[in-house]
């Protein structure tokens, strides 16, 4: 083999390491955000994880609703889950409330039908707000 040869598989495999780390490190850091209370937009909603329990979940919620002036058109609740819809500048607001795991709640939002990224984030952002802080160790 010659120096040339041995410097482009030497490339090619730190490249393939870099690149395996990189995947790696992704996956942990968006795991780890989804733990904190932190939130993804995907498909025109987003979707966030946090620690608490339904009905302090859904009561935040609410109070988001009326800190950002949404009128709640309709709100169900049940054991697992829950749903409040409410409008927002003409576009309809869909809060969806899941229990993941004990104390874990993913609350999802979209706005309008196709989605609004910035009003979303503004409605977790308000529930977030009216959530108990997590206290270290829990």
């Amino acid at each position: 083999m010659t120096m040339r040869m041995l410097r482009a598989s030497f490339s090619l495999i730190s490249i393939a390491v870099l690149l395996a780390c990189m995947a790696g490190c992704g996956a942990v850091i968006a795991g780890s955000a989804a733990a904190l209370g932190t939130y993804v937009y995907i498909d025109g909603q987003t979707q966030g994880n946090y620690e608490t329990d339904l009905p302090t979940a859904f009561a935040a919620s609410l109070n988001a609703c009326a800190d950002l002036s949404i009128p709640v058109t309709r709100e169900t609740r049940e054991t697992t889950s829950g749903t409040i819809e409410g409008v927002l500048s003409g576009d309809r607001v869909h809060i969806s409330l899941d229990l993941k795991a004990e104390n874990v709640i993913r609350i999802t939002v979209r706005v309008g039908l196709v989605g609004n990224e910035n009003a979303s984030r503004r409605i977790h952002s308000a529930i977030a707000m009216h959530l108990p802080t997590p206290r270290p160790g829990n």
